[in-house]
């Protein structure tokens, strides 16, 4: 809507798409919970967040903004440009409000999509089933489709640990742990506050503090008045950073799916 209204360029468009798409990839809840059940859980889950909600968890709005990007495509690539998400909003509309006066099923809203693309487009998978070891590999047929590659382009990082932080004062404190994580195997845990690496106080960015002692270290930490010292070995870093790049700017099907 913001770039139909000229308020975003196409490049601004694609990078804030893509945005959306690295944080749906990267966020170890979209493994877990898929987006029909993060819709159907969002008064429990999405809007009362804990410290695990990033391993549980996944917005609606997030991973719902990607895969309606992927419909309008697939939309599109099915009816050979013909048809777009547009007219499967148009066709929910007048069938099930205007004719109606109802609401719709999950079944209707799925038959629908196929109707409108004139083919089974199995979007089902895509909303109600979590990501998986091929999503990325999927995403990037999809693109494919309107002469678009998608390619990952993150830089190698040894240094990751799966911990967030929080300041309270000039003390820092594990706000959460990335499941599977370095920081999960060393059974570091939420709450715990850091003390130093290898006897070097901690202070600032500890990733900066990280990269000076190494990949290996012993990490000093205060958990409930009791200080320990935890063995830690960071890992290369999971995260991905997807980009899209049009290869051909004059595909018929590109400049459909990117029409004002």
């Amino acid at each position: 809507a913001m770039y139909r209204a000229g308020y975003m360029t196409q490049d601004e468009y694609l990078k804030t798409l893509t945005s959306s798409l690295n944080m749906t990839i990267n966020r170890k809840g979209a493994y877990v919970q898929s987006m029909h059940d993060a819709s159907f859980d969002a008064w429990i889950k999405e809007y009362r967040p804990n410290e695990n909600s990033a391993n549980n968890s996944i917005s609606y709005y997030l991973k719902g903004s990607v895969l309606a990007a992927l419909l309008d495509i697939e939309i599109v690539a099915a009816s050979d440009g013909k048809k777009s998400l547009d007219d499967l909003m148009k066709h929910l509309y007048n069938e099930f409000y205007i004719k109606q006066n109802r609401g719709f099923t999950d079944d209707e809203f799925y038959n629908a999509i196929d109707l409108v693309a004139g083919k089974s487009i199995g979007f089902r998978t895509w909303a109600e089933t979590p990501n998986n070891t091929e999503t990325v590999q999927k995403i990037g047929s999809v693109f494919k489709k309107i002469s678009c590659m998608v390619s990952d382009v993150a830089k190698p990082n040894p240094y990751h640990t799966g911990i967030t932080t929080e300041m309270k004062g000039d003390r820092m404190f594990v706000k959460s742990v990335e499941s599977n994580s370095p920081a999960w195997l060393s059974d570091v845990q939420v709450g715990d506050e850091l003390l130093a690496v290898n006897d070097i106080r901690i202070k600032g960015a500890l990733e900066d503090i990280i990269k000076l002692a190494g990949t290996e270290f012993n990490l000093l930490i205060s958990r409930a008045g009791l200080i320990r010292t935890v063995a830690f070995k960071t890992a290369m870093s999971p995260r991905v950073d997807l980009n899209i790049k049009i290869e051909n700017k004059d595909h018929p099907l590109l400049l459909k799916w990117l029409a004002k």
